[in-house]
């Protein structure tokens, strides 16, 4: 089972509900301005035991993240107002990549930073 990592304006730090949602056209603009991330287009793929590729379509408001090595790897994707990415356990240190640019993102919309495992906010 993996933990999904939670960007959201839905509820405060005192876990009252808001109705806040990030708005697409505010995530989309986000990406756009920001040269370390790009709107993902093509297909995600993985490899099935028995070497058959699979191949699946990305789904709406999808980021990758340039690493300083050049390479995008998946990152923050948009669903009903709120940025999910799953969670890796080496977003732990402080100086993680991935973890300093989620928190950037979310002090750019004001936003809590969660998980669906029900441990409440993450302080990044």
């Amino acid at each position: 089972m993996s933990v999904s990592l939670i960007v959201t304006t839905s509820i405060d730090r005192e876990f009252n509900e808001t109705d806040d949602e990030i708005d697409d056209d505010d995530w989309l603009e986000l990406i756009e301005s920001d040269p370390a991330l790009n709107l993902r287009t093509e297909p995600l793929t993985a490899t099935a035991p028995d070497g058959t590729v699979i191949s699946m379509s990305v789904p709406d408001g999808q980021s990758e993240l340039m690493l300083d090595d050049g390479t995008s790897i998946p990152f923050l994707a948009l669903s009903r107002g709120e940025l999910s990415m799953r969670y890796h356990p080496d977003m732990e240190m402080p100086t993680n990549t991935v973890r300093l640019k989620v928190a950037e993102i979310a002090r750019y919309f004001d936003a809590l930073i969660t998980s669906d495992a029900g441990d409440g906010f993450l302080e990044w």
